[in-house]
């Protein structure tokens, strides 16, 4: 179960990072670009002009949803039987693993 978590949550996140990866420069009200300027340790004092980003958008999780449950409502069955192949391909628990060192 754990394992399917984690894969979920790495899927969501390649989702996020695809949709929001290319987002535009934030605009001020006069339409001027938007920057800031950060002061990173390793430069020793030297300092780095950033552009600032729009907001991310989160449209991508509604659509995932709305067709989850449009899936869900064609076929419950096929959705649990799916879910049932990824269960069988998850790798053992680590406790069963034997401790590094041990010849086994």
């Amino acid at each position: 179960m754990f394992y399917l978590l984690i894969s979920y949550r790495l899927l969501l996140a390649a989702l996020h990072f695809n949709s929001n990866g290319n987002r535009d420069v934030a605009r001020t009200s006069e339409g001027e670009a938007r920057y800031a300027v950060r002061y990173p340790r390793f430069r020793k004092g030297g300092w780095v002009v950033h552009p600032i980003k729009e907001k991310p958008s989160y449209g991508y999780a509604t659509h995932l949803m709305v067709s989850l449950v449009e899936e869900y409502c064609k076929s419950p069955q096929a959705l649990q039987e799916s879910s049932a192949v990824l269960s069988s391909a998850a790798p053992p628990p680590p406790h069963l693993f034997p401790p590094e060192g041990c010849q086994g």
